[in-house]
């Protein structure tokens, strides 16, 4: 697990140059990596809404995680959901997808999600997208 937030975020006495050049070394050595990840088997056309947000995060893994964090902001940034998760995190959901998390994400208020995220350790995510949001681009 790394945490990329740490890796990228401003640090005393280090260069963006730096940074960046650390962030591309250890994502190129990542993908190097021989992971071997379990295959979720869904149903096709199993829409049914996640039992919880803990279960909603278990099944649809980080873009799940994408999806909740850019609801905690999605009041600040009225555009819609697909362009808040690309323009905050720099992902770009198919429509099919998007739409699919949104069919399964429960019904949860954006400080129940929040919660959720500080207790599954995206804090650091949490923040960078409440300043990004307020419009903080350090």
């Amino acid at each position: 697990m790394v945490c990329t937030a740490a890796i990228v975020s401003r640090s005393i006495g280090v260069s963006r140059t730096e940074q960046a050049d650390l962030f591309t070394r250890t994502l190129a050595e990542l993908d190097a990596l021989d992971v071997s990840r379990p295959t979720v088997i869904r149903e096709v056309g199993s829409e049914s809404k996640a039992k919880n947000l803990e279960a909603f995060l278990d099944e649809e893994g980080p873009e799940g995680a994408a999806l909740l964090l850019a609801m905690t902001v999605g009041e600040k940034w009225p555009k819609g959901l697909a362009i808040t998760v690309q323009n905050l995190l720099g992902l770009k959901l198919p429509a099919g997808r998007l739409e699919h998390l949104q069919n399964r994400m429960p019904e949860a208020k954006p400080e129940d999600i929040s919660a959720v995220l500080r207790h599954r350790g995206w804090s650091a995510y949490l923040r960078r997208v409440a300043q990004l949001a307020a419009g903080d681009q350090t």
